[in-house]
């Protein structure tokens, strides 16, 4: 019920004032429905809205960063560790390019997660 009352005091805002009179909680926000049909959609809409304009521009800004300073850093060698155990020599570009390319498998399976959502 919480939900209809604030859509309902949103929309008598928005038309220009009154008391539940122009936009009634259950008679027009609610049209039928219960609070299990509209709390889950109130919260898939928050959820999409979060993931598509905070989060993914997140990872976005993170994974650029990230491919930049594996540019930056193409030609710097490093010793390659493995628990504690020197390996194979690789560049700190080739390091950074790993973390690149985990926040982009990050930003598919955020996409592979949204039809779920919507």
């Amino acid at each position: 019920m919480n939900c209809n009352e604030v859509i309902s005091n949103r929309a008598i805002e928005l038309i220009g004032g009154g008391f539940k009179k122009p936009v009634h909680p259950n008679d027009h926000v609610n049209m039928s429905q219960s609070s299990n049909d509209t709390f889950p959609a109130s919260i898939h809409n928050s959820v999409a809205l979060e993931l598509l304009n905070k989060l993914k521009p997140c990872i976005q800004f993170i994974r650029d960063a990230l491919k930049a300073k594996s540019e930056e850093f193409e030609d710097i060698i490093k010793i390659g560790r493995t628990h504690t155990i020197d390996t194979v020599p690789l560049t700190l570009g080739q390091e950074f390019s790993g973390y690149t390319q985990q926040m982009t498998y990050a930003f598919h399976r955020i996409d592979s997660c949204l039809p779920r959502v919507y």
